[in-house]
């Protein structure tokens, strides 16, 4: 009995007062929606973060001049960049950038689309020639396969040293790969002296180092 007296008096509490009964289940209607929105958006964001950290690896992320698509009725689609992060600026964030078990790599795409030759053979003009530091190897995942890394002296100096892909080699070399090294290949003009050959990664992975 009092279970439905309890029933009667709440029903008969919420006749008396509908307006603000309506208004109070609307209210928490519209928080309910609000927090699955706010969630919903949240689960899109770090899906959106883990894709685009898998294209460049699961622990790292590159920092690089913002752009923008600009659409021009005479000229059709056109890119703003954003300003350029000088050399000195690079430098600084990297001496300044201190946390446990992290590395920074300041690096540059020197030439996109070189074309490099040996004697009389030569690769299509594709390959991407990038001027690197001594962290890079490890932050970008890569591994040498023959040869080595390039030492202090030459990242100091700048000496024509070079390292190859794996796809370059087999397309310029008939040699063995401990055999190319020390050879001699020209990058859109200038000689390099080759030092090591990058460790061929396979189809799994979503970059091409490979070349």
């Amino acid at each position: 009995m009092l279970l439905l007296e309890n029933i009667k008096i709440a029903l008969s509490s919420i006749k008396s007062n509908l307006l603000r009964s309506l208004l109070t289940i609307l209210i928490i209607m519209v928080g309910i929606t609000a927090l699955v929105g706010i969630l919903t958006a949240i689960d899109t964001i770090l899906y959106s973060l883990n894709d685009n950290f898998s294209s460049i690896g699961s622990n790292s992320f590159k920092i690089q001049p913002a752009y923008e698509s600009l659409k021009s009725r005479r000229h059709g689609r056109k890119k703003r960049i954003g300003d350029n992060i000088n050399f000195r600026q690079a430098m600084q964030f990297k001496e300044k950038y201190h946390f446990p078990g992290a590395k920074v790599t300041v690096y540059t795409n020197f030439v996109n689309g070189a074309t490099v030759k040996y004697k009389d053979k030569k690769t299509n003009p594709i390959i991407n020639v990038k001027g690197v530091d001594d962290n890079f190897i490890n932050v970008a995942g890569l591994e040498v396969g023959e040869g080595r890394y390039f030492n202090n002296n030459e990242l100091q100096d700048g000496k024509h040293k070079v390292i190859l892909g794996n796809q370059i080699v087999k397309s310029l070399f008939k040699l063995k790969k401990d055999k190319v090294i020390g050879k001699i290949v020209d990058i859109n003009g200038y000689n390099y002296k080759v030092i090591g050959i990058i460790k061929e990664e396979g189809t799994n992975k979503n970059t091409n180092n490979d070349q």
